[in-house]
């Protein structure tokens, strides 16, 4: 998977957030840095396929494939087909310290919910990772099975950030953009965290971690800081 920005720019109202920004990545880990109010969150938001840009484009490319109709993709070339904006809900995945999930259900059931809406939307069928063994395996490298089958609204906020990590990796994403990722996490959450990252690195996944905490960014392969 890679992602390719060119001169993107954001602005609210009168206020721009930043402009003229390209850059292009493909596997390992993208770390987006800058101050606060620098706009981190805002282009991890872009990136993710959730929020327009003012001006410029971003594409979303998934190499060595051939193109179909069912699935979405515009081929571009023999090896490059860019993917439809529209698409990206299967295919990100996507954690944020401001995004929740259902309290009333346990973090199991909001598993199963984003897992269904997954596979409504042309991503990976439940089924098929429950035989593959996605979910348990995130389950047991965050150490969550004590309370993965309590109510999401009981866990304290290192146990949910916890879950939004496995509910981000549940659907096999194509690519993961991770805003503040590691807050809330205690040493042991982040020794989880960085031995996830570790892993979906050796599996070549593109990533994209936007942080201002030094411990978060030297786990990334390269650096894009908005203050420069």
């Amino acid at each position: 998977m890679k992602i390719r920005a060119r001169h993107l720019s954001k602005s609210y109202n009168r206020r721009t957030v930043f402009k003229d920004l390209s850059f292009e990545h493909g596997s390992g880990v993208m770390g987006i840095a800058g101050s606060n109010g620098s706009g981190k969150s805002t282009l991890i938001q872009i990136v993710a396929g959730l929020m327009k840009p003012t001006s410029g484009s971003v594409e979303w490319i998934r190499e060595g494939r051939a193109a179909t109709r069912e699935e979405g993709f515009t081929e571009v070339g023999a090896e490059e087909q860019v993917l439809e904006r529209g698409d990206l809900t299967s295919l990100v995945g996507f954690v944020a310290p401001y995004m929740e999930y259902y309290e009333e259900l346990t973090a199991r059931e909001n598993m199963n919910f984003l897992q269904q809406l997954a596979a409504g939307r042309g991503g990976n069928h439940p089924e098929n990772n429950t035989k593959s063994g996605v979910l348990e395996h995130l389950v047991h490298l965050f150490d969550a099975s004590s309370f993965i089958d309590q109510p999401y609204g009981s866990l304290s906020t290192g146990q949910r950030q916890r879950i939004k990590m496995i509910a981000a990796g549940v659907h096999t994403p194509a690519f993961y953009c991770l805003d503040e990722a590691a807050a809330n996490l205690d040493e042991q959450g982040w020794h989880q965290l960085s031995t996830w990252l570790d892993l979906l690195r050796s599996q070549q996944t593109t990533i994209f971690l936007a942080s201002n905490d030094p411990r978060e960014l030297d786990w990334c392969d390269r650096i894009l800081s908005l203050d420069e």
